[in-house]
């Protein structure tokens, strides 16, 4: 799973992960090396792990638009209950 700024999203074509969604990030958890990110989109809660550059690079904070874009080939689904308090603008 990738992050990009909605400025950066590349064309479709451009990349082979043809899945795209854009959401709001709700949350970041800051680690030495890395962070989970918690991307709220269309009511389900995605929670990829990037490095802490690219956290820093991409200025992620709770109300910032991104896209995130995968291959479906790659990415497990595991179903979580959906939990209120992770939405946008709820504490």
């Amino acid at each position: 799973m990738t992050l990009v700024a909605p400025d950066a999203d590349p064309a479709p074509d451009a990349t082979s992960a043809r899945n795209r969604r854009t959401g709001t990030v709700s949350s970041v958890d800051r680690g030495e090396t890395v962070a989970t990110v918690r991307v709220y989109v269309d009511g389900t809660t995605f929670r990829p792990l990037v490095t802490a550059d690219s956290a820093d690079r991409l200025d992620l904070s709770p109300g910032r638009a991104v896209v995130l874009t995968w291959k479906a080939t790659a990415t497990p689904l595991i179903p979580v209950v959906d939990d209120p308090t992770n939405r946008p603008g709820q504490s």
